[in-house]
């Protein structure tokens, strides 16, 4: 328990291509300002900064985890990262802004990886990954994995993802990809996921793939998922897919995805329940290009708005396999979500599409079928 930083690491503003890595196991930090920083205040070709993070607690004021560099100077090949498994993350309790988990840095292709994860804030987001490219030359998409992770009850986003890119000759054309696997983004002030490709300019952002299966999206006070691809610039391209997600109870639409002018978003939405959210379920809103949705084998259920509005305009469940019926959730404590085992989403998932386990780790499928949703009745 110490009064400030628990552990920070520091390179010099003058280093020349000398990535950092450090590796923390088995660390308790309780009452400091933050619990872990890297930072480097001045990035150079070839640079990059690594944490790998296992079997540990953090309670901040402040961030709980920090990684972070500052403009670079010159092009190439950057990159921050973060691998954790197994850490609990309590950040903002001294009320100052803080984020579980932050990462931000400019021109960065690192990787993400988390697992086994509690992460909460009480003055900001539960995970902010923000990149601002600056440099008019090509910089490679980034991916990230969360997987058997809560990311709860903080005052801002659960998840929030920012590509902010200044140059008006940026070329991004790589994918970034985010993968979600059984993931439980819940109780959160914002939205449960916020993804933003701001290019300011009319030049080439990246194209934002996000892939999520047995994933829990619900209760939080804004949006489910909300994609933002920027209005203007060319190669916005949100793209979504859903598989056994159960998105329910958000203040907000389920899903909302806004496109540009040149380019389109897609959903492909199978085995998923969009239930009681307090705007439409699913809101496809692109900038004078049609969306393309792709969708079977969903209950939509007492959403506030529409069920399906794409550009505006609502849109009947014409595929044969979709419900509107309530799903009778019956869960209790921290899965409240579960099926019952009368519930119509009961045996009426895709069998083909259909992962072989649910967000619990429980074996699909445990009776004649699969279910919709995250939860497989037991």
């Amino acid at each position: 328990t110490v009064d400030e930083i628990g552990i920070e690491l520091r390179s010099p503003g003058s280093a020349h291509g000398q990535p950092m890595t450090a590796t923390v196991d088995r660390v308790n930090f309780d009452d400091v300002t933050t619990g872990i920083r890297l930072y480097s205040p001045k990035n150079e070709t070839g640079s990059g900064l690594d944490l790998t993070l296992t079997n540990s607690s953090i309670t901040a004021d402040e961030h709980g985890v920090s990684v972070d560099y500052a403009r670079s100077r010159v092009g190439g090949s950057h990159g921050i990262g973060l691998t954790a498994d197994n850490v609990q993350i309590t950040a903002g309790q001294g009320l100052a802004t803080g984020n579980g988990v932050s990462l931000v840095g400019d021109e960065g292709s690192g990787n993400l990886d988390i697992r086994n994860a509690d992460i909460t804030s009480a003055a900001g987001h539960g995970l902010l990954r923000q990149y601002a490219g600056t440099q008019a030359n090509y910089i490679p998409g980034w991916n990230s994995t969360i997987a058997d992770t809560v990311i709860h009850d903080a005052t801002g986003d659960g998840i929030r993802l920012e590509d902010r890119f200044t140059d008006s000759a940026f070329r991004g054309s790589a994918v970034s990809t985010v993968n979600l696997d059984s993931v439980k983004l819940i109780d959160n002030g914002g939205h449960g996921l916020y993804a933003e490709q701001d290019g300011r300019y009319t030049s080439e952002v990246r194209p934002l793939l996000i892939d999520a299966e047995n994933c829990l999206v619900a209760n939080n006070s804004g949006d489910g998922i909300h994609l933002d691809g920027n209005r203007d610039a060319t190669g916005a391209l949100p793209r979504l897919d859903l598989l056994n997600v159960t998105i329910a109870d958000n203040g907000g639409d389920g899903l909302y995805t806004v496109s540009s002018a040149t380019s389109g978003s897609t959903a492909t939405i199978i085995n998923t329940i969009i239930s009681a959210n307090g705007g439409d379920g699913v809101d496809l809103n692109d900038q004078g290009v049609t969306p393309t949705i792709t969708e079977d084998y969903n209950d939509f259920f007492n959403n506030t708005g529409t069920n399906i509005i794409i550009n505006g305009v609502g849109q009947a469940l014409t595929v044969p396999h979709d419900l509107e019926i309530d799903p009778d959730f019956v869960g209790t404590g921290a899965d409240p979500y579960d099926l019952s085992p009368t519930s119509l989403c009961v045996d009426a998932a895709d069998a083909l599409a259909a992962p072989g386990l649910d967000i619990l780790g429980r074996t699909r499928p445990m009776v004649s079928g699969y279910d919709m949703g995250a939860y497989e009745v037991q």
